[in-house]
């Protein structure tokens, strides 16, 4: 743990404590985070951050954070990848940039998108319940499937993000490789199934419009089991405050409490 007395440099940056911090303010389009603060002479700093929300900056959480990209900064350096201009026809277009991270482990960046192209060779190490004929994965969720294909190429950081990325949305081949059973909130998809399965005879809304004249209550677009069936729709009105208050995967809807809206 560090100390939080002692600010923690980051690629020549300083994150300093929160006792020093002057302003800190938000990019409205990202999670991207201004931070001002004092240097130990009283001369003014800004820096940017990638923070959940100014409270995960003050907590300790941060500090054990930034602990972990300090280390990952200092495995990069001993990784042995390679970024270079590159013009290959990839599934997303033509590539502007490529990083070699070993022989037949290549990642192409787009315009638009990017991901991993493996050899056949490579591709065959991946394990089959991850493994994509194509050899290629995009860059937002199939490329985790790399770093836990070939640890000996990430940093303890990206190998920690790619376990809770596939545990979240690959959850049966993630059980089946690892021979684990996850419980109730370890999984976003498999808790996702679950909630519709137990619910597969309950009306789920889908879609939300306002009620005109009616600022506490809006019109709900339920679908019988989620499943939006043309023959299956119906609409009810319901509390904006227990909307609001929904189950992430969506609000359910009780007959009995909720008017429904027939439709003329």
């Amino acid at each position: 743990m560090v100390a939080q007395e002692a600010p923690i440099k980051i690629n020549c940056l300083t994150i300093p404590t929160y006792e020093n911090v002057v302003s800190l303010y938000r990019n409205k389009e990202s999670t991207q985070y201004f931070v001002q603060y004092e240097a130990p002479d009283g001369t003014p700093i800004d820096a940017a951050y990638w923070l959940s929300s100014p409270t995960f900056f003050k907590s300790e959480d941060f500090y054990v954070y930034a602990e972990k990209l300090q280390e990952h900064e200092k495995q990069l350096k001993q990784l042995n990848r390679h970024n270079e201009n590159s013009s290959v026809t990839t599934l997303w277009g033509t590539s502007y940039e490529k990083c070699e991270y070993a022989v037949g482990v290549i990642f192409y960046r787009t315009p638009d998108h990017g991901g991993f192209y493996l050899s056949e060779q490579m591709n065959e190490r991946v394990h089959y319940l991850y493994r994509n004929t194509s050899c290629w994965y995009e860059e937002d969720v199939e490329a985790f499937k790399i770093i836990n294909s070939f640890p000996e190429l990430f940093t303890d950081l990206e190998k920690a993000n790619a376990d809770i990325v596939l545990r979240n949305f690959f959850p049966f081949p993630y059980e089946k490789i690892n021979n684990v059973s996850l419980s109730e909130g370890e999984s976003f998809v498999k808790d996702r199934e679950a909630f519709y399965y137990q619910h597969r005879n309950d009306w789920i809304g889908t879609f939300t419009s306002p009620i005109y004249g009616r600022s506490n209550v809006i019109r709900v677009e339920a679908a019988l089991g989620g499943k939006k069936l043309k023959a299956h729709i119906k609409h009810f009105e319901v509390p904006l405050s227990e909307y609001l208050s929904r189950n992430r995967f969506g609000m359910i809807i009780d007959p009995k409490r909720h008017p429904e809206i027939l439709e003329h």
